[in-house]
């Protein structure tokens, strides 16, 4: 992950949100996590710039909750501790998304992933957990 520097990220955090963006927070509110990546996969590659992170993190949060929702334990550990990390930098706001929101809810996601023992299956996450867009 390449640092950025907050102040070079604040004409890209003040856009409009893409319409691709807007429909890829649709997907994750929906709990299409799976589309929500298919949907930010090509902003991010198409982005050759440090604000490419942006969309990685997104991404990685959205993994991390299809994870969670399909018992991978290992894969949902590993993408809600990456994802946020990707998100530091555009915190607290960034194309309209509460960003420090989105960075909070993935920890306690994760905190309550962990928090159950390796040898029992993950219950299903809360609704008081599921992170919203």
């Amino acid at each position: 992950m390449r640092p950025a520097a907050s102040h070079s990220l604040t004409p890209f955090c003040r856009r409009p949100p893409d319409p691709v963006l807007l429909q890829a927070v649709a997907a994750f509110n929906a709990r299409a996590y799976w589309d929500c990546h298919y949907l930010l996969e090509p902003l991010w590659l198409a982005d050759r710039n440090p604000t490419r992170d942006f969309f990685k993190g997104l991404i990685q949060v959205a993994g991390g909750l299809y994870h969670v929702d399909r018992n991978n334990r290992a894969g949902a550990v590993s993408l809600l501790h990456k994802g946020p990390a990707y998100l530091r930098p555009f915190a607290p706001q960034c194309q309209g998304l509460d960003v420090a929101a989105c960075r909070i809810q993935a920890a306690a996601v994760l905190e309550f992933v962990q928090a159950v023992p390796p040898a029992l299956p993950l219950p299903a996450l809360p609704d008081t957990l599921r992170p919203r867009l």
